[in-house]
């Protein structure tokens, strides 16, 4: 048996008649942004509830407790303190077979598999859930350097997670091989730095176009820039 369940969930093998329901491992990840908010799904049959003092509901992270839930109340004094005032159960909603979590302030470390354990008169169950937490990129900031036979163009973005990619064209003719692009992450929030800078000579009336994308949130930010004779 895993260790998670015998150390949070002693009073599961107490229960007369005891018996799994469900053991369901995780599918589709759940998507969230950096700080909003994401609920973590998980729910039970309806025919194995009788009151709240006989259900048991614990959220863990491999060992962390995130959430408890027995005696009709929450029991946090076990939370992972990465969790404190982060958590909320639909209380309400127990009753009607919703043990689902709502994670708060989401942060890029929170992305990871989290586990629903439930116990109720009839038996217990087990979910697992995988959280993805992603970050949108800020909007590009253009700056021009005027050389002697160039012009350096460079663009910068920042706050988003995780690392896109970052395209080129001119005259809607790819030319990413020309540009020095920079990719850095923070140390302690995870959030990335982008910096790509191009150098173009003997270029008039053209259209330049920078393209930044992260597959991952579905973000495309796509960027004109008109360069013409005599003036940028």
């Amino acid at each position: 048996m895993d260790l998670k369940v015998v150390l949070y969930l002693p009073m599961l093998v107490s229960a007369s008649g005891f018996v799994e329901i469900e053991n369901a491992v995780p599918r589709d990840p759940v998507n969230g942004f950096y700080g909003e908010a994401a609920i973590l799904p998980c729910t039970f049959p309806l025919e194995s509830f009788r009151d709240l003092s006989g259900t048991t509901i614990t959220w863990q992270r491999e060992l962390a407790v995130v959430h408890s839930f027995y005696y009709s109340q929450d029991q946090l004094d076990r939370q992972n303190v990465q969790y404190v005032n982060r958590t909320t159960l639909f209380i309400h909603e127990i009753e009607r077979g919703n043990a689902s979590l709502r994670l708060n302030s989401l942060t890029l470390q929170d992305s990871g598999e989290y586990t629903c354990y439930i116990s109720t008169h009839s038996g217990s169950k087990k979910k697992s859930v995988l959280l993805s937490v992603t970050a949108l990129y800020s909007e590009p900031r253009l700056q021009f350097f005027m050389l002697k036979t160039e012009v350096s163009v460079l663009v910068t973005s920042e706050g988003g997670f995780p690392f896109p990619t970052v395209q080129w064209l001119i005259e809607n003719s790819e030319v990413t091989m020309w540009n020095e692009t920079e990719m850095r992450q923070d140390t302690n929030t995870g959030m990335i730095f982008v910096s790509s800078r191009i150098n173009l000579t003997d270029l008039t009336n053209s259209s330049l176009t920078f393209v930044l994308h992260n597959h991952h949130t579905g973000q495309h930010i796509r960027r004109e820039i008109q360069l013409y004779s005599g003036k940028y």
